[in-house]
């Protein structure tokens, strides 16, 4: 029963739990985000992949029309060789048909300029065209080149970064399952929102374990306790190691506790509990755990 520890030795078992339980959430919800900057920089790349610069197509060039040239050069034949018929009506139709070929002459020379001008801007369009194209083929290529680079690297780092943060995940587990087994508290509440909601219940009041158990309806608050949580963790487990001189005296408590217990099923509970607790506080002084690091694994 939980009467059968001291209220100091209960808040310090709770406080070591909350501390445990939020190592492995804020593990897990930084591993979220740097899987979700490699999946980002993954559709990223993807997408500059699949962008494939368009190979530019030249259009049509124009020909000029020989047909108005021989109806010109025919006008103009036919002019004369009614002329030379010296028939007066056909020498009047032959300088007729002179002056019509000769006439559209200049027609014929400012359609056959337009073609040219035409065919030469199509090819220097085209060739402006292909030229962009080579550069956008070139850029696409060191594009794709850089973003492979960029998730390769970003891959490797997720593989480093789960392999530390599910160590410092699994040591959290272990240190759990041992106070969990310790059966102080109902099955119902060891997760984090069951552990926050004790702490945080018998440490502002007066109120003992019983009590506190009476008082919640679990599934109720889990949304409110879910938010606490968000709002709190990182400032948790940062206090928690802040405090590792704290823990270390609280050591002393459990330890004594132990030590002047007569009845031997209780020490045993307060010597679990300062196992964990000696654990954790070594876990919290001898560096930064790895999911306080994820900025570093975000570069």
């Amino acid at each position: 029963m939980s009467e059968e520890l001291s209220r100091d030795a209960l808040l310090i078992y709770l406080e070591n739990l909350r501390t445990l339980e939020t190592i492995k959430h804020e593990s897990s919800l930084s591993y979220a985000r740097v899987k979700a900057d490699v999946d980002k920089n993954k559709k990223i790349a993807e997408k500059a992949k699949n962008n494939v610069p368009v190979e530019p197509q030249r259009a049509p060039l124009q020909e000029k029309d020989p047909s108005i040239l021989i109806g010109c050069a025919l006008f103009i034949i036919i002019g004369i060789v009614g002329i030379c018929t010296g028939i007066e009506i056909l020498v009047i139709l032959g300088i007729f048909f002179i002056l019509f070929g000769i006439a559209a002459i200049p027609g014929l020379i400012s359609k056959s300029k337009n073609v040219e001008e035409y065919n030469l801007k199509v090819i220097v369009d085209y060739n402006s065209a292909v030229e962009d194209y080579k550069k956008k083929v070139k850029e696409h290529d060191r594009l794709v080149a850089s973003n492979a680079e960029i998730v390769s690297r970003k891959e490797e780092k997720e593989k480093e970064f789960k392999k530390l943060l599910t160590d410092d995940y699994n040591k959290a587990q272990e240190q759990l399952d041992k106070a969990y087994s310790v059966n102080i508290i109902p099955m119902q509440f060891r997760n984090i929102q069951g552990v926050y909601y004790l702490y945080d219940y018998i440490s502002t009041s007066n109120q003992g374990l019983s009590e506190a158990l009476m008082q919640c309806n679990l599934d109720a608050i889990k949304q409110k306790l879910d938010n606490v949580i968000q709002l709190q963790g990182k400032s948790i487990i940062q206090q928690a190691q802040a405090n590792v001189a704290i823990m270390k005296q609280n050591q002393q408590i459990l330890e004594t506790a132990q030590a002047t217990m007569q009845n031997t099923a209780v020490a045993a509970k307060y010597a679990q509990i300062a196992a964990v607790n000696s654990t954790l506080a070594l876990q919290l002084d001898s560096k930064q755990l790895a999911y306080q690091k994820a900025n570093f694994w975000l570069k």
